[in-house]
């Protein structure tokens, strides 16, 4: 249970950091709250970036918040609490 609690709370914080990554590329260009984050309007907020290595980046930021959404360590946290209890 230690383990799962420590593996939610370090994808939470990378999770924090690549979203401030993809904010930080925003800043320079009017968008606003979480929607640059969801991937239905991804396409819409590259489209945003004129400079190829800049949107490049932006991408790569993109496919790690793919990989770290914290739904599925969530979920296993939870169902693990529900097996010690």
């Amino acid at each position: 249970m230690r383990e799962l609690v420590r593996a939610y709370l370090t994808i939470s914080k990378d999770l924090t950091r690549v979203m401030n990554r993809v904010k930080a590329i925003y800043r320079s260009i009017p968008c606003g709250g979480q929607r640059v984050y969801h991937p239905r309007h991804r396409q819409e907020s590259l489209s945003k970036i004129t400079h190829p290595s800049v949107r490049r980046r932006a991408e790569f930021y993109y496919r790690q918040l793919d990989v770290l959404w914290r739904k599925q360590a969530r979920q296993e946290l939870l169902a693990e609490s529900k097996v010690q209890v």
